[in-house]
């Protein structure tokens, strides 16, 4: 993949955590969500003809991943909770760093577009935006704990 091409979903993967956690606290209604961080989206490129794609095809990667984290939180979040470290508890971990997780997961297991390193890498780059080393080991460590086994407890579903 080239490298613009990569940086290009990249943005949109942080767009996406960055919606999420906007909704989680805020609990902003998901077309404003949507709305916003589009327009955000928007105004991240200079204007041509290459970079109008661009900015539709982040948009769109953007708008996908917020609405199927949303979709398959429940099992996603089952999933972090069966890979925490022993001992510790859903709730003993930050909210960012969940949400990272989540948007990281649904691609690893719902997705599966990419290798499971370039999607481990991404969000590792994610959280390295925000943290730095134990938060951004912690979510190397699960993403990687998960790409090696991740349905502890049976398959995806929907429901």
């Amino acid at each position: 993949m080239p490298k613009k091409a990569y940086v290009e979903k990249s943005t949109a993967r942080l767009a996406a955590v960055q919606a999420l956690y906007q909704e989680a606290i805020s609990q902003t209604p998901f077309p404003q969500l949507i709305k916003d961080f589009s327009q955000k989206l928007a105004m991240d490129t200079t204007r041509d003809e290459q970079t109008e794609e661009t900015s539709e095809k982040d948009h769109i990667l953007f708008t996908h991943l917020v609405e199927e984290t949303l979709r398959y939180k429940t099992q996603i979040d089952k999933v972090i909770q069966e890979h925490l470290p022993k001992g510790w508890t859903f709730d003993r971990v930050e909210l960012l760093l969940i949400i990272i997780l989540e948007v990281a997961l649904y691609e690893l297991l719902y997705e599966q577009s990419m290798h499971p390193n370039m999607i481990v890498s991404e969000y590792v780059d994610i959280a390295n935006a925000f943290y730095g080393g134990k938060e951004t080991a912690f979510v190397n460590g699960l993403l990687n704990e998960v790409a090696k086994n991740p349905w502890k407890e049976g398959p995806k579903s929907t429901s």
